[in-house]
């Protein structure tokens, strides 16, 4: 199958047709590399997670009410595992979503590797890193105050990670509102499709779950309720995967903006012209 050009003006239907036609195409590469480079950190989360809950089965909650103290301090382990994941996940995708279009850039229809991927990562992740705790706080800080500042600021930061990872801008220019400027609504109604469908199909990895946990919690069997957790915890696995799709669709919103702003292709054409002749 021929490759993907990213760098295209689209509308919102072949955003969303574009997408899982590149996840459909990149499938195997692209695990490939999520195993080699982000699996180990999604298994620690899962371990962490999976030691929470038996302990809090076997206590029934009782020693929790207890013992906020240390129920508050897992708790917040947990969410911090959950910012790790999410950290991970995302600049995974961003670094392969560059790899990818670099190679088509240089004609290069080789599938893309790990060590390319890593390569980015490494050159890219303490700018990610710094920039997601700004994103993080700006964020939160919007939504205390109100629910609209917090969307606005959410949606109109998104693109500062593509930024930083993709197209290799400073990092003042990753909290700037200026790219998206009058893309904003487009943005924030292409988010919430890609949430939608997220969500219903992470509700397929939580069948087997319900089908064991309800008759558990009927009769009072505590070996379902066990069970139940383990096929939740592995169903976090398969969940946490599908926010990829989530940042591999505004990446293709991402270079969708860059073309209809920059004409990145119809520069690159002139510039090509430019090398034949001479």
């Amino acid at each position: 199958m021929e490759k993907i050009d990213l760098c295209q003006r689209r509308s919102f239907g072949d955003l969303l047709t574009d997408t899982f036609v590149f996840i459909k195409q990149e499938f195997k590469p692209f695990l490939r590399c999520f195993c080699y480079l982000v699996l180990p950190v999604l298994i620690v989360d899962v371990l962490f997670k999976s030691a929470f809950l038996q302990d809090f089965i076997l206590n029934t909650g009782e020693q929790y009410s207890t013992d906020i103290l240390r129920f508050r301090g897992q708790f917040f382990w947990t969410y911090f595992f959950n910012l790790i994941v999410i950290y991970g996940l995302m600049l995974e995708t961003l670094s392969y979503i560059r790899v990818y279009q670099d190679k088509y850039e240089a004609g290069d229809t080789s599938p893309v590797k790990p060590r390319e991927v890593w390569f980015v990562m490494r050159r890219k992740g303490v700018l990610l890193g710094i920039w997601g705790i700004g994103y993080l706080c700006i964020s939160l800080i919007a939504f205390l105050f109100l629910i609209i500042p917090g969307i606005y600021f959410f949606t109109a930061l998104t693109f500062g990670a593509y930024l930083i990872v993709i197209t290799d801008r400073k990092m003042k220019e990753g909290f700037s509102f200026s790219f998206i400027r009058g893309e904003w609504w487009s943005t924030f109604g292409f988010g919430i499709v890609l949430y939608l469908i997220i969500s219903f199909m992470s509700y397929i990895f939580l069948i087997p779950t319900w089908i064991l946990y309800i008759p558990g919690l009927m009769t009072g069997n505590p070996e379902n309720n066990y069970i139940a957790s383990m096929l939740l915890l592995l169903a976090s696995l398969g969940q946490n995967f599908l926010y990829t799709i989530y940042f591999i669709g505004m990446g293709f919103k991402f270079f969708s903006i860059i073309e209809g702003r920059e004409h990145y292709t119809l520069y690159k054409k002139i510039n090509s012209i430019g090398e034949n002749t001479i």
